[in-house]
């Protein structure tokens, strides 16, 4: 029979430890949520791994324990308890009550004595126990029946320590961790032990002497040297701090195993609680709930389980398909993986009938005639399609040589739309918040690492039940996120923005950009070589070799060796970081050679390298664009991401070089001329930008004109490129501190200058208060077409995570609607293209271009129908002007000018 198994957590370790290792995180409320998050999702994740059949959380008591009283320098050192983070232990204690586990609190004792005696008193009743803390001094509990579940890398991993990983990491048995803490001490409590013996020196002792008595005893056998002294010198300091290091184990306290049974917990109660608290991403996570039922969600209508039909048959598909057209349209799930599409779910999309199509091939396939029926029914554009990411499904069957046309509603897309302040919802968590529908994610469903199950392993009626479900959700998770966008504002930019851009996207997605491999095979041999010499280089100004990439032992040549001033501290030592290494260059000319060495290796391994290797059997390469993920409403690319390849570096240049037109083919680059500046000074309604932009004048040196106070013709290079970094800066917020590091001028000077900015731009000085006034106020901002971002630390105690709210605040409504207008534009673009009849496609979105693919005798056609098309895109108080250059790769264009005729 299995042993009983009880979790101890140690509430106060874990909270401390999740406040500093996570991010900033925060509800809309501005109030700091981060650590409770983290206990939240360490608690979650070693209930689910682990199981245990018991739990008892510990929490520090108010006011001072017998180590106090036995030393009043105890934890004297230790800094205040932050504002941010004292809410937030009470809403972790609050967890553990709504998931059944009590707490259990000592008055002189601190949370690990209370986990070392119930942890004793648990062996001797036969169970073995977990304690999860985000202290590593329970190491000392550590038994045969005892492990200590301690975060790592933050929160995200965990490390099990047992017996033997104990001994693995230290080289000593669990109890001697109280002897090499005695040695080493401990400044975070204020525990002397031997003034310089650090871990290295502490593990040592400890493993060829035994414990701390030996260590002692074996001092006069020592070499004479500093650390014989020290132990001299201080043993009576390391006996003590051996007393304070030690876990009581024998507080006035009994276990109570009964009460310390998980029997279930009220999911009402919890989900209240995930919601006030905005932890709706952790709540597919929670355990079952045991015995204890849920109150049924007030929300119409709650669906159950979903009876599935699975469909092989030919006249039986026919049957569906004439049920889902007179239906009006009908919602879909399409299951894939590595291997294909394994089977496709339908829906009607009240969510009463789901169906379920095998077209794998172990998968009791349907007859090649249902096949078709449904292949047919997809290629309908008389039928809307509904579903959670209908560019994905688009891919999926473009792959079998379908074209999924008639789209009707992606639940992705609107969801993003209602709400921008964190990651887009699953599935199963819209469908469980919005409707009170039970669902499982496909991840989650076949599992993950090495005991994820291949689709056409599953047998027909598993995959019908889960899928069912799923599909069967879309219908009603639709019905209220619809009601969620009209109350929001923004159906509009869904369907005339948002929808429309899908099969663009994913057309640019099949079509991809060709590469040209034998260039970018060249390019490597070169960056290796001018890699090799800067190694060669550094390791001779040092006057050895080591690894420039190995922060620890750069930090070693800098600031050991070389003497150069150290920056700011990490949790791993000192900073050696872009900014830091930046703030450096003049200092020594090392500082120069290691920045490039960076960059060039980063250039080599994640473009030089990596994209030949991605590319199909045409030499294409074929990015992935997000449409729901930045705050801003900006496109996103990944796998790989195209939109970050340099443009004003030499290398940067070399390697655009290796985009390239297919054969017959050119490259038509079509790029927006300042456009987040073109929105601000719509937005502002200044004069003097307004004016400017209208006239088609260089608006830095405008600028510049107008705070240096001279003449247009007097600005020299110098001054307008300052004003070109307060120009866009001020979009981002930009302060004295950020002109100076950006200039090199003085700080005074830098504040002086922003300030004539502002005194000389009045309407934007105006307008930039007004943005933050409103989000204050409302705590969302939005875009010229209505977008909007949400800012929860807009109200933030914090200041910098205030100050940043502020700054995200007055960058969204230029860059949102500049990203708004972009997504037009692409809209435009395609249409026009298409009814030109020119055979222009676009292929790369990066920012503020399209980059499009004609034939050669058509470029500078298909040049002035893109400028024409993104011209067009928004009527503004100052006209979009768009540079269009046209070329065989993506480095090497020539300016088309705005003269083809149609």
């Amino acid at each position: 029979m299995p042993r009983d198994t009880l979790l101890l957590i140690d509430g106060h370790a874990l909270v401390y430890r999740a406040f500093f290792a996570m991010p900033a995180l925060t509800n809309t409320r501005g109030e700091m949520t981060n650590a409770t998050y983290g206990f939240t999702s360490m608690l979650l994740k070693v209930l689910a791994e682990e199981h245990p059949t018991h739990a008892i959380a510990a929490f520090d008591p108010k006011g001072p324990t017998f180590r106090h009283e036995q030393d009043e320098t105890y934890k004297a050192n230790r800094p205040e308890m932050p504002s941010d983070l004292r809410p937030q232990l009470p809403w972790s204690q609050e967890i553990c009550t709504a998931l059944g586990i009590p707490l259990v609190m000592v008055p002189g004792f601190e949370a690990d004595d209370v986990i070392g005696t119930l942890s004793l008193q648990a062996e001797a009743a036969g169970m073995n126990v977990i304690i999860l803390t985000g202290d590593l001094d329970a190491l000392q509990l550590v038994t045969d029946s005892t492990v200590v579940y301690a975060p790592k890398r933050g929160i995200s991993e965990t490390v099990i320590y047992d017996v033997g990983k104990v001994d693995e990491r230290f080289g000593f048995a669990p109890p001697k961790m109280i002897d090499y803490k005695a040695l080493r001490g401990d400044p975070s409590d204020n525990i002397p032990g031997i003034p310089g013996i650090g871990e290295k020196t502490g593990m040592s002792l400890i493993q060829q002497y035994g414990d701390l008595e030996g260590v002692l005893a074996a001092i006069p056998e020592m070499k004479a040297g500093k650390l014989r002294q020290s132990l001299e010198e201080y043993s009576e300091q390391a006996r003590h701090s051996r007393v304070m290091a030690t876990i009581r184990r024998d507080v006035d306290i009994t276990l109570d195993v009964a009460g310390a049974l998980i029997d279930g917990y009220d999911e009402t109660v919890v989900r209240e609680l995930f919601d006030r608290l905005e932890f709706r991403s952790l709540l597919p996570r929670l355990p079952a709930s045991g015995d204890v039922q849920p109150e049924p969600v007030a929300v119409e209508p709650l669906f159950g389980d979903v009876d599935t039909e699975v469909i092989r048959d030919a006249g039986v598909a026919s049957a569906m398909a004439e049920r889902l057209r007179d239906g009006g349209g009908f919602a879909m799930r399409t299951l894939a993986d590595a291997a294909g599409i394994a089977a496709i779910a339908l829906a009607d999309l009240e969510g009463d009938h789901a169906y379920l199509i095998p077209l794998g091939d172990t998968l009791d396939r349907a007859v090649p005639e249902a096949e078709a029926t449904v292949t047919a029914l997809l290629a309908d554009a008389t039928v809307p399609k509904h579903a959670y990411d209908l560019k994905r499904e688009m891919v999926l069957w473009h792959h079998r040589g379908v074209e999924l046309r008639g789209l009707g509603w992606d639940l992705m897309l609107a969801a993003y739309l209602v709400n921008t302040r964190t990651r887009v919802a699953s599935p199963s968590v819209l469908a469980k918040d919005l409707c009170g529908i039970e669902v499982v994610d496909d991840d989650v469903f076949v599992g993950s690492g090495r005991t994820r199950r291949p689709l056409n392993s599953i047998e027909a009626d598993e995959l019908a039940t889960h899928a069912g479900a799923w599909v069967a959700a879309i219908g009603p998770v639709e019905t209220a996120l619809r009601r969620q966008l009209d109350a929001a504002g923004v159906t509009p930019m869904l369907d005339t923005l948002e929808m429309p851009l899908i099969p663009i996207l994913a057309a640019m997605e099949e079509a991809g950009v060709r590469v040209d491999k034998e260039l970018f095979a060249h390019l490597s041999v070169e960056l290796g070589q001018r890699i090799s010499a800067i190694e060669a280089e550094v390791h001779g100004i040092a006057g050895h070799a080591f690894n420039p990439g190995s922060t620890q032992q750069l930090a070693t040549v800098l600031y050991d060796e070389l003497g150069l001033a150290a920056g700011r501290r990490t949790k791993t030592g000192r900073s050696t970081d872009a900014d830091t290494l930046d703030s450096l260059r003049e200092e020594h000319p090392v500082v120069a050679l290691v920045l490039e060495w960076r960059q060039l290796t980063k250039l080599r391994g994640t473009y030089v390298d990596a994209l030949p290797q991605l590319c199909d059997a045409a030499s294409r390469i074929h990015t992935s664009y997000g449409q729901a993920v930045a705050t801003t409403g900006r496109l996103s690319s990944s796998d790989p991401n195209l939109q970050n390849i340099p443009v004003r570096s030499e290398w940067g240049m070399r390697i655009r070089r290796g985009f390239v037109a297919g054969p017959g083919m050119r490259l038509v680059s079509a790029d927006y001329s300042q456009i987040e500046l073109r929105v601000l000074a719509h937005l502002s309604e200044e004069d003097e930008l307004v004016a400017a932009f209208q006239r088609g004048e260089d608006v830095h040196r405008r600028t510049a004109a107008e705070v240096y106070g001279v003449d247009a013709a007097a600005v020299t290079p110098d001054m307008r490129r300052i004003a070109k970094v307060v120009n866009f800066g001020v979009l981002y917020g930009l302060s004295d501190f950020g002109l100076s590091r950006d200039t090199g001028m003085p700080r005074a000077e830098a504040a002086a200058f922003i300030e004539r900015y502002f005194a000389s731009f009045p309407k934007v000085t105006t307008y930039l208060e007004s943005i933050r006034n409103h989000a204050r106020e409302y705590g969302w901002v939005e875009t010229l077409m209505g977008r909007r971002r949400h800012l929860p630390d807009i109200r933030a105690a914090n200041r910098q995570l205030r100050n940043a709210a502020e700054r995200m605040a007055v960058n969204m409504p230029m860059q949102g609607t500049a990203a708004d207008i972009m997504k037009v534009a692409m809209i435009s673009t395609d249409t026009a293209l298409r009814e030109s009849g020119t055979g222009g496609r676009v292929l790369l979105q990066v920012h503020d271009e399209l980059v499009v693919e004609a034939s050669a005798d058509a470029a500078d056609v298909v040049g002035d129908v893109v400028r024409a098309a993104m011209a067009g895109a928004a009527e503004l108080r100052v006209p979009l002007v768009v540079d269009v250059k046209a070329g065989d790769n993506w480095a090497d264009m020539k300016p088309v000018a705005a003269a083809a005729v149609l």
